[in-house]
């Protein structure tokens, strides 16, 4: 039973149904409204806290695909992923990378129900899909990979320090102390699968396929050899060929690393692009593109 005080009340102009809100830093959150954003900060000048706007017409679908670390909130609009850094104002992640697929793939009547979470220690906010897909965005290069991996939810865990299980004999007998933080771990991104069992992305490396956006030349080209940089020592590098943008490349069959990291590769066209495949369990770091392209150049077509 509540007693008025000197509290007070209002309510929203505008900006549509509230759907959630996430903590930033520094004393300061976001709320998500349906059709907008407020910035709150809390213990400003004399008052308890201010609310500012931060977006008109730019809102969030639905409060499962919040999530956020460090000064950086993540969420999905009608128009796909964005991403809010503290200080700065909100920036459509998605335009011109993933939007335009999650439209066809995932449907926009079905961003409601992606559910997201992050991985700090990869700088990676990730969102599951359904039950056998998960799109993460990488927020230090800014790029995004689709991931076939088997979950029913995604979460963040930390391992405990001392595992009762594991204890053996009488208290009094325990080496250790029992609420000692010794072997515990960091909070890590993982997930339950769909058996509602336990798993950390911590295993061997899922296979990766990068392809390269297609690149028109003005005159057919003759393509003898490129090389991969990457630092993957093993997979295929294959070529697609075409002679107009509004044709399907015609993917040539894929071919490994020589002696001094360059394929050897055979394709004539106007449309140029790359595709890279790494086998899984392959041990790498990185995958910059294809580079040093050995091409004898056609003539008018």
């Amino acid at each position: 039973q509540w007693t008025g005080g000197a509290a007070d009340g209002g309510t929203f102009p505008d900006g549509g149904a509230l759907v959630g809100a996430l903590e930033l830093r520094d004393r300061t959150g976001v709320l998500f409204h349906s059709g907008a954003l407020r910035l709150v900060q809390f213990g400003v000048g004399a008052s308890t806290y201010a609310i500012s706007k931060l977006s008109d017409g730019v809102g969030c679908v639905a409060e499962r695909t919040i999530c956020g670390w460090d000064g950086r909130a993540f969420w999905w609009h009608d128009d796909g992923p964005w991403m809010l850094v503290a200080g700065s104002a909100p920036v459509p992640i998605g335009q011109d990378k993933v939007s335009t697929w999650a439209k066809d793939n995932i449907g926009r009547q079905n961003f409601l129900n992606l559910q997201g979470t992050v991985d700090p220690l990869r700088t990676i906010a990730m969102w599951r899909i359904d039950e056998s897909r998960v799109i993460a965005f990488n927020w230090t290069n800014g790029e995004f990979s689709i991931l076939p991996a088997t979950t029913a939810a995604l979460v963040r865990i930390a391992t405990p320090a001392l595992s009762v299980d594991s204890l053996t004999g009488t208290v009094d007998a325990l080496s250790g102390s029992v609420d000692s933080l010794g072997g515990s771990t960091a909070p890590q991104i993982g997930g339950l699968n769909l058996s509602r069992k336990f798993a950390t992305f911590t295993g061997s490396n899922m296979a990766a396929t990068v392809e390269g956006a297609p690149v028109e030349s003005p005159v057919t080209g003759l393509i003898r050899r490129a090389t991969p940089i990457d630092d993957a020592n093993a997979g295929t590098l294959q070529l697609g060929v075409a002679d107009r943008l509004d044709s399907t490349l015609d993917w040539k069959s894929g071919e490994a690393k020589g002696a001094s990291g360059t394929t050897p590769q055979r394709g004539r066209g106007k449309v140029l692009a790359f595709r890279r495949n790494v086998p899984a369990a392959t041990t790498y770091t990185n995958i910059n593109g294809v580079d040093h392209i050995q091409a004898a150049q056609g003539g008018w077509r």
